[in-house]
């Protein structure tokens, strides 16, 4: 039995594939809502997920490879604003966190896999604007410019919410 203590947990995932012999230009966009029921609060959910990603950054990085905190400051509707606004500019969206991180994966992926991709190929980056309970994650690859995957959360306590089609 679920108590009424618990998350909602709604996901979004944009990406974008290539159509044709690597192009890039035309998107394919693929929406996946999904709904989480936990057994605890938002609250406890939002000090959960930041212990979860601080120890994983800390667990997955060394010797070259893993997480480099680029940026990590506050954001408001005049500093670092994502584009477009969060939530349709949802004034309850303005401010928050935004982090912008790199991944290097060199070390994490198989040797076959190193040996023929580029080295530019193996380097994400993550730019994450956090409104809690609203979170949008954007990552990205230069060696493919096109390449775009965006997740969308929005973290609700009322599991009485309409279902997601």
């Amino acid at each position: 039995m679920i108590s009424e203590k618990c998350v909602d947990l709604l996901y979004f995932k944009r990406f974008f594939t290539p159509v044709s012999s690597g192009c890039f230009i035309c998107p394919y966009l693929s929406i996946h809502c999904s709904r989480i029921i936990l057994p605890m609060t938002v609250d406890e959910f939002m000090i959960g997920q930041l212990y979860s990603v601080a120890e994983m950054s800390k667990n997955e990085t060394g010797g070259g490879d893993g997480v480099e905190i680029l940026m990590n400051e506050p954001f408001t509707f005049i500093v670092n604003q994502p584009n477009p606004p969060l939530l349709n500019g949802d004034p309850l969206y303005t401010k928050g966190q935004y982090t912008h991180k790199c991944y290097h994966l060199s070390q994490k992926v198989p040797g076959v896999v190193r040996a023929l991709a580029p080295s530019s190929a193996l380097i994400f980056n993550e730019y994450a604007w956090n409104a809690y309970p609203y979170c949008r994650t954007v990552i990205t690859n230069n060696f493919m410019e096109s390449f775009n995957v965006t997740v969308e959360s929005l973290h609700s306590p009322d599991i009485t919410l309409e279902n997601v089609s």
